[in-house]
C-alpha cells in the first residue's frame, strides 16, 4: 500500500497550479529528472526516458522504470489545455493509461508545479511503488 502523509495530500503544487507560471509539454517531462535526481532516494535507479511499453503501439511514458513496470508523465500545460490536457489528447491518454493498466504498468502523474513544490514527497511515492 503506497501511503501519503497529510502533507503530501496538501502540496503546494495542488493549491496553487493556476497561478504558476504555465509550462508547455515539450519543457515539461525534464522536471522529473531533476526531481528524482534532487530527491536522491534511490541514487542507483534512473528512470528511462521516453520509454515506449508497447512495441505495437506508439505509446510513450515520459519516463519509467522498466524492470519494475513504473512509468511516470509529466503533464505540462494543464491550463492552457496543450499536451496532455488537449480535449483531443485526453482520450488518447485513457486509452494510453487503460493498456497500460492492463500490461500491468502502474502509471504515476505529476505536474511540474507539483515536482518543483516538493520532488522529495513526488519521489518517495514513486519510491515506495519501486520497492513492490
Amino acid at each position: 500500500m503506497i501511503r501519503m502523509t497529510e502533507a503530501q495530500a496538501n502540496w503546494a503544487g495542488f493549491k496553487s497550479a493556476r497561478k504558476t507560471t504555465r509550462i508547455p509539454k515539450q519543457d515539461a517531462a525534464p522536471v522529473f529528472a531533476w526531481a528524482w535526481k534532487v530527491a536522491n532516494l534511490v541514487p542507483d535507479l534512473a528512470p528511462v526516458p521516453e520509454y515506449q511499453f508497447m512495441p505495437d503501439r506508439r505509446f510513450r511514458f515520459d519516463w519509467a522504470f522498466v524492470a519494475h513496470k513504473v512509468g511516470i508523465e509529466v503533464d505540462g500545460g494543464l491550463w492552457l489545455r496543450v499536451g496532455h490536457a488537449h480535449p483531443g489528447n485526453i482520450l488518447k491518454e485513457m486509452v494510453k493509461f487503460n493498456f497500460a493498466a492492463a500490461a500491468g504498468w502502474r502509471v504515476f502523474r505529476f505536474t511540474p508545479e507539483m515536482l518543483r513544490a516538493d520532488p522529495v514527497a513526488c519521489c518517495e511515492l514513486v519510491r515506495q511503488a519501486l520497492q513492490r
